[in-house]
């Protein structure tokens, strides 16, 4: 009995550990943050990736310059500044701001 009750604390601590790590991490789209980096930006870290998404440490010190950039961006093109081809991008910037403000917002 006292192995299955360690075994339950393990998975209990285990499960706490990842949510407080999973706490540091923020999501954002993968397409804004490409286009930030390729255009030789100070870029966050990708710690994890997926098909569509990074997870970036929320206390990296490159997050100015993203926000930055993606509040530049979304603002250009809700004053009609660029093209339309530039939706997907603008969009992503979008999101990257939704998701960092969120995380922030968590975290503190």
């Amino acid at each position: 009995m006292t192995h299955a009750f360690g075994e339950k604390i393990r998975a209990m601590m285990k499960k706490d550990l990842a949510q407080m790590q999973k706490k540091k991490l923020i999501k954002i789209p993968q397409r804004f943050l490409i286009d930030h980096k390729e255009r030789d930006l100070p870029t966050p870290e990708v710690v994890k990736s997926t098909q569509n998404h990074f997870w970036i440490k929320a206390d990296d010190p490159e997050i100015p310059e993203l926000i930055s950039d993606a509040d530049y961006y979304y603002k250009m093109w809700n004053m009609g500044a660029w093209e339309n081809y530039l939706f997907g991008i603008c969009m992503s910037a979008k999101a990257t701001l939704k998701a960092i403000e969120t995380a922030k917002g968590e975290n503190q």
